[in-house]
C-alpha cells in the first residue's frame, strides 16, 4: 500500500522548512538569538563605570528578551495552528 501526502502534510512540511523553499528561516532566527545572548554575556563581564553604559546594557537585555519571547510565542502559535488544522 503506497503512502500518499495529504494537503495537511504538505502545509506542515512547508511551514516547518520543507517544501520547495530554502530552509534557512529557522536557523536564521536561532542564530540571531544565540548571537544576541552571546553579546549580552560578553557585556555582563565588562565593568560599567557610568549610568549611561548601565542603561544601554539594560536596554540591550530588554531588547533580547522581547525578541526571544516573540519567537517563543510565534512557535507556540505555529504549532497550535498546525495541531488544530483540519
Amino acid at each position: 500500500m503506497a503512502a500518499t501526502a495529504t494537503n495537511t502534510d504538505r502545509v506542515i512540511g512547508t511551514a516547518l522548512g520543507g517544501g520547495q523553499r530554502p530552509r534557512g528561516g529557522n536557523g536564521f532566527h536561532l542564530l540571531g538569538g544565540i548571537l544576541t545572548l552571546s553579546y549580552l554575556l560578553l557585556r555582563t563581564t565588562k565593568k560599567c563605570n557610568t549610568v549611561d553604559s548601565e542603561l544601554r546594557r539594560v536596554g540591550a537585555a530588554g531588547a533580547a528578551a522581547i525578541y526571544w519571547h516573540f519567537m517563543d510565542g510565534l512557535w507556540v502559535a505555529l504549532f497550535l495552528l498546525l495541531f488544530f488544522w483540519k
